[in-house]
């Protein structure tokens, strides 16, 4: 017999055009084996990850990422070489039939930018109106595919500074997923308190967690479901590339378990079925610290609220 129901909150990334052709088809046939549902986070402008990737191996420390998670095995050679020639096109926009079949499906599609690789290397010394740029154009796509406009927004790489807060609240989100971390709630950076609820992710990242046990899937997926709560919320991210083309596997192992101990998977909206409209929560402080596989400080909430629900007027 199953055990008690947990809800887990499934966010799944699609960076690149071969996670979008490729990898997310696997993913809808393997999330109805389980009759699971999620939120798919899609950037809808090029796909510059390639020449992107390039420019950060003068980073330090991203050489020994970049090998550890082998992008020849997870992406393939065709698409490497074409993304170097600038050959690899759009992400959402360019697949206007594969956002709608996630959509028909009952899967949620949200934002996860214009430009990735843009976000990841721009972001933090960008203005407000440079932000606004990127982002209109991927609302704008978006409409124009989906007939509605976005309720989601998730950071590519937990990458937020304190112009993408002021930037995010005008455009009306129901949501953000900014950063990491272990509650809803609003988020302070620099002084600024912002008005649009974070929903963070509060389950490690699947290849972070498998390279920190040394490649062990047995202490992978127990770390990884010793994490979920109960009684709380939980987000987890998967993406359309890695955890596809490279650990598919431990993948599949780890929602057999899930699916066998009761979970059940729902899209990251599903998390205001609930909720009332004047819901109070805490604001946090936004932290930075260092995530395998992105380039960069990522964001994180700090462990304590810097402000309780009785002075949300304040943040409002």
């Amino acid at each position: 017999m199953p055990l008690r129901e947990k809800v887990l909150h499934l966010r799944i990334d699609v960076d690149t055009t071969v996670g979008i052709e490729k990898g997310v088809p696997q993913l809808l046939d393997f999330l109805d084996r389980y009759n699971a549902t999620a939120t798919f986070f899609v950037p809808m402008g090029p796909d510059n990850l390639v020449r992107s990737g390039f420019r950060r191996l003068l980073k330090n420390g991203f050489v020994s990422q970049t090998v550890q998670m082998n992008p020849f095995r997870v992406y393939g050679i065709p698409y490497i070489v074409k993304g170097l020639l600038g050959f690899n096109g759009c992400v959402g926009a360019d697949h206007p039939k594969m956002l709608c079949k996630i959509q028909d499906k009952g899967h949620e599609v949200a934002l996860h930018g214009w430009d990735h690789a843009w976000w990841g290397d721009e972001l933090m010394e960008s203005t407000v109106d440079e932000i606004k740029e990127q982002l209109n154009l991927a609302i704008e796509s978006y409409e124009k595919i989906l007939g509605v406009r976005p309720q989601g927004f998730g950071a590519p790489g937990w990458r937020c500074c304190t112009a993408s807060l002021k930037a995010l609240d005008g455009f009306g989100f129901q949501f953000l997923s900014e950063t990491q971390g272990h509650t809803p709630s609003y988020l302070s950076l620099s002084g600024y308190k912002n008005r649009t609820l974070n929903l963070p992710m509060t389950v490690p990242p699947l290849f972070e967690v498998y390279y920190n046990t040394r490649y062990d899937e047995d202490e992978t997926i127990r770390l990884t479901l010793n994490v979920i709560k109960e009684d709380g919320f939980n987000l987890f991210l998967i993406h359309a590339e890695y955890e596809v083309f490279a650990i598919w596997d431990l993948l599949s192992r780890l929602f057999e378990q899930m699916h066998d101990s009761g979970y059940r998977i729902v899209p990251v909206k599903n998390y205001f079925d609930d909720k009332t409209e004047n819901e109070s929560y805490d604001v946090y402080e936004v932290v930075y610290r260092t995530c395998r596989g992105t380039v960069g400080p990522s964001a994180s909430q700090a462990a304590m609220p810097i402000q309780s629900p009785r002075d949300r007027n304040e943040v409002r």
